[in-house]
């Protein structure tokens, strides 16, 4: 083998390499999960981003049941009201005949309504939630993370974004599964009974 053929091979692997690696701007992290549900009854996932605001999963976790909003108000569905826990747990108990203890719930909500995924977050917090779960309000199959607007300082409940088809998929189940939502570097855990 000449210097010449040499030379052609180490271009081509070269060439093959450099095709193969993102650059900075071509990655995309939304495209990313850094947080999946998991349905311990089928052992099935849903993927899900963390917000850049409120805490973060940690070790311990966190624990409720996954009550999504429109099953109690139609018009709190996008979480961009704050409801009374009571009604909340009375309407849990009149429904579904489960008694539901205070702040031990997950609110499933619905991006969009006219609100931000803070005032989302604040409002399901003040309503009693320990943790929620927003579910995209279009088909578009593409995480995105939720970044607050204006001052965050008192959100203490973390939240994870999901597909709208995962969101359709734990409204739909939602009296049959247990889900198990944790940071996908293992650093933290929510469980969710339903």
């Amino acid at each position: 083998m000449d210097c010449q053929e040499i030379t052609f091979i180490f271009i081509c692997v070269f060439w093959i390499v450099c095709a193969f690696i993102p650059t900075g701007n071509s990655y995309d992290d939304n495209l990313f999960p850094d947080s999946l549900i998991t349905i311990e009854s089928t052992s099935a996932t849903i993927p899900g981003r963390m917000a850049a605001f409120g805490p973060r999963l940690y070790d311990e976790g966190i624990q409720g049941k996954v009550i999504p909003m429109k099953f109690i108000d139609e018009a709190a569905d996008y979480g961009c009201k704050v409801i009374d826990e009571t009604i909340i747990r009375n309407k849990i108990m009149e429904k579904l005949n489960i008694k539901l203890y205070e702040g031990n719930f997950i609110a499933l909500v619905e991006r969009g309504g006219g609100c931000s995924f803070t005032e989302k977050i604040r409002n399901m917090q003040k309503s009693g939630a320990s943790g929620v779960i927003v579910g995209n309000s279009n088909s578009e199959y593409r995480l995105i993370t939720m970044y607050p607007n204006g001052d965050y300082s008192d959100i203490r409940i973390p939240s994870v974004f999901i597909l709208q088809s995962d969101m359709y998929d734990i409204n739909e189940n939602m009296l049959t599964k247990i889900l198990v939502l944790y940071n996908q570097n293992l650093i933290g855990l929510l469980l969710i009974y339903l």
